[in-house]
């Protein structure tokens, strides 16, 4: 699950604990925490670790007060222990914050982008490994800039040729990006079509991702949910009380017409 907090992680975390939706997840990513890193990066982790059953295994923030930066990622205690019974296995990628997992908020070099890529090798019939991509492009980032940032990371991190991703990857995360509005969904089509990424958020849903009637908040795949497909993937808007924003469940799926 994806979810932009819009807010301090200190005041949020409560209700996480005690959200049934995010606790039946194996994943938990979270954006614009409100992070300030000024301190032992090992005694935030401490602080933030204490949702049962999952691992906080990255957190990144900014440096200086009132920051919006941060990402908080949360896994599944299973899926990072040796457990010969599993279906997936997880594995950090990178980010692209510093070695300090900083994010620098106090210069006109900031970053307006904060991306972080993981890896699934799922165990079914065959191994099979999932890319996953979760960022937070913050409001003043211009498509251009957030574009070229975008595509280093990705070009740094997986195996590109002839601008198609070898690798199967998911993206979600805040864009930023208002696909209600048409001038907006013309440039991000030119994204989509680049990478064949495709969104996978259930069409039979509003096209809102806030309050505020905005669809900013996107899941996409380059891989499609047809027969010869080792995995299906959808996505869904789930409900939030304490953010603005919709969290997103993004479920794989063994695709059982697939014979071994």
């Amino acid at each position: 699950m994806y979810h932009n907090i819009g807010g301090s992680v200190d005041y949020k975390l409560d209700y996480i604990m005690n959200d049934y939706g995010f606790k039946a997840c194996d994943i938990i990513m979270l954006s614009e925490c409100h992070v300030k890193i000024d301190r032992n990066h090992l005694q935030l982790l401490t602080k933030y670790n204490v949702l049962e059953e999952f691992s906080l295994v990255r957190l990144t923030g900014g440096c200086t007060d009132n920051t919006s930066y941060g990402m908080c990622l949360y896994v599944r205690k299973d899926l990072i222990q040796n457990n010969s019974g599993r279906l997936y296995e997880f594995e950090f990628v990178a980010d692209n914050s510093s070695e300090s997992f900083v994010y620098p908020t106090n210069n006109s070099n900031c970053t307006k982008l904060e991306i972080s890529l993981f890896k699934l090798t799922t165990y079914v019939h065959q191994n099979f490994d999932v890319y996953i991509c979760y960022l937070y492009n913050h409001p003043k980032n211009s498509f251009s800039l957030f574009w070229q940032e975008f595509k280093s990371f990705l070009k740094k991190h997986l195996t590109i040729s002839n601008d198609n991703i070898i690798e199967k990857i998911i993206v979600i995360g805040d864009f930023n990006f208002d696909l209600n509005k048409s001038s907006i969904k013309q440039e991000c089509s030119k994204l989509f079509d680049k990478y064949k990424f495709e969104i996978v958020l259930n069409a039979n849903q509003l096209k809102s991702s806030t309050d505020r009637q905005t669809y900013i908040d996107w899941s996409m795949s380059n891989f499609k949910n047809d027969s010869n497909s080792l995995l299906k993937i959808d996505s869904y808007f789930y409900e939030s009380i304490y953010s603005d924003h919709k969290p997103i469940v993004t479920n794989l799926k063994k695709n059982f017409l697939i014979k071994n």
